[in-house]
């Protein structure tokens, strides 16, 4: 009976603990926002957007990780003007993202911190 409850209070009652504060914390999403632009993944984690918040010669990209182990990147749809892009994961979901920005082909792109959706 010891080992029973001794079960119950070490792996089962995190794991509901864990479910009910994941399930809060994703029926918003996640997004990241950022002078160079904005990043919203869906609260199912299989669908992800980037908008470019201004027309300053910078692109805004975001990199994404899934589940599958797959790395993408995805850019606004027009370039450093203002814009957005969609993407879709058909297989697992999105694990982390960031968003990057630069100039394409003249400097290095910068990268903010990872945000991970889990």
């Amino acid at each position: 009976m010891r080992i029973r409850a001794a079960f119950l209070a070490a792996v089962v009652l995190p794991l509901c603990t864990a479910a009910s504060s994941d399930t809060a914390a994703s029926t918003q999403g996640w997004s990241f926002e950022s002078r160079q632009g904005t990043v919203y993944v869906m609260p199912d984690r299989k669908s992800i957007s980037v908008c470019d918040s201004d027309a300053d010669n910078l692109y805004a990209e975001v990199k994404y990780a899934t589940s599958m182990l797959l790395t993408h990147a995805l850019a606004d749809s027009n370039g450093a003007a203002v814009g957005c892009g969609e993407d879709r994961v058909v297989l697992g979901h999105i694990d982390a993202f960031k968003l990057c920005y630069g100039t394409r082909r003249i400097t290095a792109e910068r990268c903010h911190d990872s945000v991970w959706t889990r």
